[in-house]
């Protein structure tokens, strides 16, 4: 087993290599194993970040259009102000007197990514630093494994560490796997489509 470990625009990546023998059979069970290994258990032993991972029948478009073109229908509702679906383009979610941020689309590749990163936050009910998802991302990664699409969300920069975590980690438990997972699935918004 190889490991290499390089730098990748200030991120380590993390390369794997089996160098041995492998039954032609085996070969597709050894993939999954060290997939399993590797991007789930390693990653979330050393990853604090704040992760959710959903699976959908949908297709990896499908899933994609949802998440940078129906922000508003399972993230920010009436709340949400902007444009989430290029390059460049800024947001900002702005429930008055507890929770303001404002996102711009950092990393777009159609079908299988998208990365917001928060330039502006403010989150009224902390105590200690109210701008504490200032400079974090929010990153969407989509995949296919047998014949389903696999959403992974990482809140990257939100730690336990963080006062807001716990909070935090609720919320996104619930927008990710209720909101974001019942729009996609079927096709229930949670808030109102914006009026034009």
């Amino acid at each position: 087993m190889i490991f290499e470990l390089s730098n990748r625009d200030g991120r380590t990546l993390l390369e794997f290599t089996y160098d041995g023998i492998v039954l032609e059979q085996e070969a597709d069970r050894l993939v999954k194993i060290c997939d399993l290994t590797l991007k789930e258990l390693f990653y979330n032993f050393i990853n604090k970040n704040f992760t959710a991972t959903i699976k959908l029948p949908q297709s990896p478009g499908d899933v994609f259009n949802r998440i940078t073109k129906d922000v508003a229908k399972w993230w920010g509702g009436q709340d949400l102000a902007g444009s989430t679906q290029k390059l460049n383009d800024e947001f900002i979610i702005n429930h008055p007197g507890a929770h303001y941020s404002k996102q711009k689309v950092v990393d777009l590749i159609p079908n299988k990514k998208v990365v917001w990163l928060v330039t502006e936050s403010t989150l009224y009910w902390l105590k200690k630093d109210k701008h504490e998802w200032q400079n974090t991302r929010m990153i969407f990664e989509i995949t296919t494994e047998d014949s389903q699409t696999i959403l992974h969300f990482t809140h990257e920069g939100l730690i336990p560490e963080k006062e807001c975590y716990t909070m935090c980690h609720q919320g996104w438990n619930t927008v990710i796997n209720d909101y974001l997972f019942n729009l996609i699935m079927y096709n229930k918004p949670q808030f109102e489509q914006l009026q034009p």
